[in-house]
């Protein structure tokens, strides 16, 4: 009989140290896996922030971007319309017969510098600048 009651004992000893092992197991399971939960939700936030980033960044560069092509736009627009505007500032030139003036449409249309060049000019220097044109590129 006391042998019996030993072996309960023992049986008891045996059962409640595989019940505080589970237990342990659990806790460090559940530790574990909450560590893991904020490992995970860290780098979540970490890529998500990195991601944010990259959006703002891309969103500045693209503003810059759409700005420095709205200029060049109405750059472009510019000098459209004032090269259309070339061949009735020419005919006010009564100096130039039309073979001329078709001469010097030609040559101003033809390059973006000298269609500025002409606007920049003031009226009474335009004559003398497209008669330049003509004896270069006539």
């Amino acid at each position: 009989m006391e042998e019996q009651e030993h072996q309960r004992d023992d049986d008891f000893g045996e059962h409640s140290h595989n019940e505080n092992t589970n237990a342990s197991s659990q806790f460090v399971e559940t530790s574990s896996g909450r560590s893991k939960k904020r490992k995970h939700t860290s780098q979540v936030n970490t890529l998500f922030q990195s991601f944010n980033d990259a959006v703002v960044q891309f969103g500045d560069r693209l503003k810059e971007t759409s700005a420095e092509l709205s200029e060049d736009i109405k750059f472009e627009l510019d000098i459209k319309k004032k090269t259309l505007m070339i061949p009735s500032e020419l005919s006010k030139m009564t100096s130039l017969n039309q073979l001329e003036r078709f001469t010097a449409i030609d040559i101003i249309k033809d390059d973006q510098n000298r269609v500025m060049t002409f606007w920049t000019l003031g009226e009474e220097e335009r004559e003398a600048w497209v008669r330049f044109m003509l004896s270069k590129f006539g």
